[in-house]
């Protein structure tokens, strides 16, 4: 018995920017009839409805009749087929950083077996995609369309097909979509603590009640919900008359610093300088960074750029200190070029400690490049906040303290509720 009903489009709107200004938008279609599913997907520009890809002719398959209106079907053999769609930035900045691309995930018979696909590319593809999905009697096939790939795609993303079954057998029951009769489900846009080592002084950080409050404290990364999420049934008209999420939670929120600690005191490397440029250039203070009883010259770089958008940390003592002050002494005396040269070399120093590295623990997924960090003085040492800027990494936000040898010990480990993909 095959279970289906009427129509489905979903429409993923980008905001992606053509040449000429126009707004591209994804669009998925799902089809099913007795033990067959094709999923396709498309873009269009601005008003203008998607032309789906033929099905590969290397399939063998005669395209389902029927479109499914909503985000799910069940198949002869009783096996639900359900797809979620949505979208994010590429990266949070440079080439392509602005683009929305389109992904997908799919559950079969409640095992979710692909997670976050990338099915539509905004910005030329520069990593695999597939805007054709087929599922039948137990076998899986992605393909990538001629149609899918822009003028600027690059000759390794070819078209084709290929076998994805090992992905059916390597699929588990996913409890979070298919939860246990009578279980509670956490609201999205909640924040666990789901690490600590004080309960009570890691909730600390988190404000339950933000409501619309936009103050720049409450702004930090962690804080927004993936960006103009699309999934479920809609028609063009449904899209255009929809709101969207603009990325900011309804619910909790994080707070640094909390109330019961302060930031740590920072001194621009050159106080001179306008406001904007000490902000987003280098500064300076004396830290017991590390909790050893020690104070340590911390140099902070703050950036706001597209190779750069984040803080860093560098912590020096002894001869290593006394070297970079040196070099501060020369920037602040000339600024010419040799002395900035000699400072950013005084940085590099073998017994200068950068922190976030991204290659040690906690936060081995975290970017050096795109991480917010903020030094705390607390009554459990001097802890440091962490959250990446955008993407979907994991941990959603996480607290940490520097030790002297170099290593760092979590503290508060927070994870966002977020649409389950």
């Amino acid at each position: 018995m095959n279970r289906v009903s009427g129509f489905l489009v979903f429409s993923l709107v980008l905001l992606a920017q053509a040449a000429l200004g126009d707004t591209v938008s994804a669009y998925g279609e799902l089809r099913c009839e007795g033990g067959l599913s094709v999923i396709r997907f498309a873009s269009a520009v601005n008003d203008d409805l998607p032309s789906f890809p033929d099905v590969p002719v290397e399939l063998g398959l005669e395209l389902p009749s029927q479109v499914i209106d909503g985000n799910s079907c069940e198949l002869a053999d009783w096996q639900e087929i359900k797809v979620k769609v949505g979208e994010r930035a590429r990266r949070p900045f440079g080439e392509c950083g602005g683009a929305l691309d389109a992904f997908a995930s799919l559950w079969i018979g409640g095992q979710k077996v692909l997670s976050r696909m990338w099915v539509v590319r905004s910005c030329f593809p520069e990593a695999f995609h597939y805007d054709v999905i087929a599922y039948q009697d137990g076998r899986l096939t992605l393909c990538r369309t001629e149609a899918s790939l822009p003028e600027r795609a690059r000759p390794e993303n070819g078209v084709g097909c290929r076998d994805a079954t090992a992905m059916l057998e390597a699929a588990e029951h996913d409890w979070f979509e298919y939860p246990p009769h009578g279980a509670a489900e956490a609201p999205l846009g909640v924040i666990q603590v789901t690490q600590t080592e004080d309960h009570a002084f890691c909730r600390g950080f988190i404000d339950p009640a933000p409501g619309g409050r936009m103050a720049l404290e409450a702004r930090l990364p962690g804080n927004g919900l993936e960006r103009f999420h699309r999934q479920g049934a809609m028609s063009p008209s449904a899209r255009r008359a929809e709101a969207r999420n603009d990325g900011w939670p309804t619910s909790e929120a994080f707070v640094v610093p909390m109330a019961s600690s302060r930031k740590g005191r920072f001194e621009a490397l050159d106080p001179g300088a306008d406001s904007i440029e000490r902000e987003n250039g280098f500064s300076m203070a004396w830290l017991d960074f590390d909790n050893d009883a020690i104070k340590e010259l911390v140099v902070r770089q703050s950036g706001t750029s597209g190779r750069f958008y984040g803080q860093k940390f560098y912590v020096a003592r002894d001869f290593a200190a006394e070297r970079i002050l040196r070099a501060v002494a020369g920037v602040r005396a000339d600024k010419s070029d040799a002395s900035w040269q000699e400072f950013y070399g005084s940085l590099g120093h073998d017994n200068v400690l950068t922190w976030i590295d991204a290659r040690n623990p906690p936060a081995t997924g975290y970017s050096d490049r795109y991480t917010f960090q903020e030094v705390l003085e607390t009554e459990l040492g001097m802890l440091v906040f962490a959250a990446p800027f955008g993407g979907r990494v994991r941990p959603t936000g996480l607290i940490y303290r520097p030790l002297a040898s170099g290593a760092s010990e979590l503290v508060c480990v927070f994870q966002r509720i977020e649409e389950n993909f």
